[in-house]
């Protein structure tokens, strides 16, 4: 009943807004987003912020800086705000995000590479210039940056003239002492640029994958590589490592980022061509997995390279970048500069355009379905789980998913969670209590369910986990 007249309050205020009866869009974006580029530096912070800095436009160098709150998805320009030494206007630097800063290296300025060090403090909005000393880096764009144990490292990037510079150090920032030290990486150092470098933290290392090993392979896909090193700061060396599964093709121009016990690695230019694929390799078994997005509300984001991405709060954030949006072309080309955002959800698998339309509104909406529950928890509104009736043509595929609805916009979010997860089911019977959530049974893969889960809506992420019977 408490249901029924929800609905029936829902379907007399959009009557008497002249809105459509479930807006075809799930969340709204707000503020002014960053204009179109690439070569940008991207972050997300660890209370839920996504971060764009600098980058290449239509028009040239950009400098600038901008976040984005996932959670009331509102951009906002912080370049007015902030203070301090800001850096100059560049092409392709090296960011990372750290103890609520973010952390700049080199790019392309209007004098051309550079190696400056600075420091974004997210508190304080506050730009500084680092002095750094120590085996310092040259001058380069493009570097291959990553953040472990409280230090960075950098590998590769381009230096004058267009010349890709190596050395082949990988070069350690201990950000307490700010002192640079080089690390030769031994006869094993893959010689390249343009991989894909991140940190995996649960094994203390660097991970590189792919690239080319200089710039006149672009174009000669027998040139790009494919392995998988390590880099292990204890002993100063390279290793590379095997790999089983759904191995990646040679690729440059990809990104990777660490969550979950694995790395993912997103798009770039393969052997057969531009590429907008997720590759999962779990580290703990050394095994890839090609990732298939399971209905997506938004379709994945065009292939294109020299995008920013960044990883938080259980999402991937892929934005902006350089490819043609109405093909499958590859072209390092101004003309097909992007401006868009997408998030890919870990646990659901599924892409999700925070890209505004034309109305202000992403086209992200619960898919159609049947046997779902919607339940109101101190005046917010849950839909969960359900099934497609067998739409799919395949029988019927069952939805585990979980919306927060906005009753006051009438607009849709996919609220992040951790925990113990109710595996897809429809027809099951949803209550509240309190702050809670509660789920019980319905009929899933297998069957009907007896199983009983509890979502904690008071903390943030939403905390799901199961409830034991103790008398049973």
């Amino acid at each position: 009943m408490k249901i029924f007249l929800l609905l029936l309050f829902f379907a007399q205020f959009m009557e008497a807004s002249k809105l459509r009866s479930w807006r075809s869009a799930s969340t709204f974006v707000s503020g002014t987003p960053p204009s179109k580029r690439y070569m940008s530096g991207a972050a997300v912070t660890d209370d839920g912020r996504f971060i764009v800095f600098d980058g290449c436009g239509t028009a040239g160098r950009l400098a600038d800086l901008y976040q984005l709150d996932l959670a009331s998805l509102q951009w906002t320009s912080l370049a007015a705000a902030a203070e301090g030494t800001s850096p100059p206007a560049v092409c392709g630097p090296g960011t990372v995000y750290l103890n609520n800063t973010l952390i700049t290296f080199g790019g392309v300025a209007s004098t051309g590479p550079i190696s400056d060090v600075f420091r974004f403090d997210f508190a304080s909005l506050t730009w500084s210039s680092l002095e750094t000393t120590g085996d310092k880096p040259d001058s380069r764009a493009f570097p291959m940056l990553a953040s472990l144990a409280g230090s960075i490292y950098l590998y590769g990037g381009q230096g004058y003239d267009d010349l890709f510079v190596s050395g082949w150090y990988v070069y350690g920032l201990d950000l307490e002492t700010l002192r640079w030290t080089a690390y030769p990486g031994g006869s094993n150092a893959p010689l390249r640029i343009l991989g894909a470098f991140t940190a995996d933290t649960e094994n203390d290392r660097l991970l590189l994958h792919g690239g080319i090993i200089e710039y006149t392979a672009i174009g000669h896909p027998e040139a790009y590589r494919g392995e998988l090193f390590q880099f292990k700061v204890s002993t100063g060396l390279w290793t590379q490592l095997n790999t089983t599964g759904d191995v990646p093709l040679p690729r440059f121009c990809s990104a990777m980022v660490f969550a979950d016990n694995s790395a993912f690695l997103f798009g770039g230019v393969t052997t057969i061509g531009p590429s907008n694929s997720v590759h999962r390799l779990d580290v703990r078994t050394m095994i890839w997995s090609l990732v298939a997005p399971n209905d997506s509300p938004s379709a994945p984001p065009v292939p294109r390279i020299l995008f920013g991405i960044a990883s938080g709060q259980g999402k991937i954030y892929i934005h902006a970048g350089s490819g043609d949006p109405s093909a499958s072309a590859f072209n390092i080309n101004p003309t097909f500069t992007l401006g868009d955002l997408y998030e890919f959800d870990l646990r659901s698998l599924g892409w999700t355009s925070l890209t505004p339309s034309a109305s202000g509104f992403s086209a992200l909406t619960p898919s159609a379905r049947v046997g779902s529950s919607l339940t109101t928890v101190n005046g917010s509104v849950f839909l969960f789980g359900g099934s497609d009736g067998g739409a799919s043509g395949n029988g019927t595929k069952l939805y585990g998913d979980l919306f927060l609805l906005d009753h006051r916009l009438l607009t849709w979010s996919s609220p992040s969670t951790t925990g113990t997860f109710p595996s897809a089911r429809t027809q099951h019977s949803a209550a509240a209590a309190g702050s809670r959530l509660f789920i019980y049974g319905g009929s899933g893969a297998g069957g009907a369910l007896e199983d009983f889960f509890s979502l904690d809506t008071s903390v943030t992420p939403l905390l799901w986990f199961q409830v034991k019977c103790r008398a049973c």
